[in-house]
């Protein structure tokens, strides 16, 4: 049995390395056979979507993805093995995708963050003493919005302020009543004028006296 290949080769197999048309004919004496074979690229087992990703500092939720085959197995650099991460911090994320057609790879995301313009300041501390110094809780807004509303809870989910005036400040209290030196939560939803997309930030504030 002799083989000839459109490459000219005359093995039973050739290597491959660029997609097309590739015959073969088959010669065992007078008779003989060609047949042919279309190859076709496979896509990797995993594609990134963003090889660098820029998100506001305030901006609640900073996600990067990689899009991937059915049967891919994944793995990122923080231990997760999920398509989609959630990232805090700067910095360089790898991504390791695993197919069994197509071997591992291994990709990397930069991940930056900044300053955007709306950023709103938000102290985690007051100390409500009636000494005329950080004796109220408020952020600092460098923007206008449409929306506004600013929750306090104490520890147990119990609300002790709200408002929903971009000027709200609280002093420490709870229906007149001095609130005890403890860690509360805020919330505060704000939407920016001009803007439909609703921003929620979440935090502590440790208050002392």
């Amino acid at each position: 049995m002799h083989y000839l290949w459109n490459t000219f080769e005359t093995t039973q197999k050739i290597k491959i390395t660029n997609p097309g048309r590739y015959w073969v004919a088959l010669i065992n004496g007078s008779c003989n056979t060609v047949d042919t074979v279309y190859i076709k690229p496979l896509q990797g087992s995993g594609v990134v979507l963003n090889r660098e990703a820029t998100f506001c500092m305030n901006e609640e939720i900073r996600t990067i993805s990689i899009k991937v085959n059915p049967g891919t197995k994944i793995q990122w650099s923080t231990g997760s093995t999920s398509a989609s991460i959630y990232v805090i911090k700067e910095g360089n994320y790898w991504v390791k995708t695993e197919m069994n057609n197509c071997g591992a790879q291994i990709d990397t995301i930069k991940v930056k963050l900044k300053v955007c313009e709306c950023e709103m300041m938000i102290p985690n501390s007051f100390t409500p003493n009636e000494d005329n110094r950080n004796d109220y809780f408020f952020p600092i807004a460098q923007c206008d919005y449409s929306y506004y509303m600013m929750t306090i809870t104490d520890r147990w989910g119990n609300t002790v302020f709200t408002t929903n005036n971009i000027a709200g400040r609280w002093d420490g209290r709870f229906k007149g009543n001095l609130c005890p030196e403890d860690i509360y939560i805020f919330k505060i939803e704000s939407t920016e004028k001009g803007s439909d997309k609703k921003l929620i930030r979440n935090g502590h504030i440790s208050l002392f006296r």
